[in-house]
């Protein structure tokens, strides 16, 4: 099941809307194709035809800007080639451009306690608050 957080700075009202997890529809990389960036969709599949035990976990996982600490919900997954060539996305950062780092903690999409060791992209304040405001299928 996926999740919604809203997280949120106490001190100068930063707003972010998170999505992380999976819904009913993804019962196969496959079926969520649409989600997997335009550049690495034909690799994709055929590496699925090539190899299909190859397909590894797909999400929707947290990332961070190690630049401007911005955080960001993307659809993360891995798939193997035939030849060994593990298939995974690179995303940007929507503000700064630099490249996000998937966070280990997405394994785990419960953000109730996370943020609070955030620090605010906009004021840098410690401390973010989050809250779960929908459960998604």
């Amino acid at each position: 099941m996926g999740s919604q957080y809203d997280i949120t700075c106490p001190e100068c009202g930063y707003r972010q809307r998170l999505h992380l997890g999976v819904g009913m529809a993804y019962t196969s990389i496959e079926a969520v194709i649409d989600l997997v960036p335009h550049a690495l969709r034909e690799p994709v599949l055929q590496a699925i035809q090539q190899n299909p035990a190859g397909v590894g976990d797909f999400r929707h996982a947290l990332y961070c800007c190690s630049d401007c600490q911005r955080r960001a919900g993307r659809f993360y997954f891995q798939v193997t080639d035939a030849g060994g060539r593990v298939i995974e996305p690179e995303y940007h950062c929507s503000r700064c451009r630099c490249t996000l780092t998937r966070e280990a903690e997405a394994d785990a999409p419960d953000l109730d306690d996370a943020p609070q060791d955030w620090p605010c992209p906009e004021c840098g304040h410690q401390g973010l608050h989050s809250a779960l405001t929908v459960l998604w299928d």
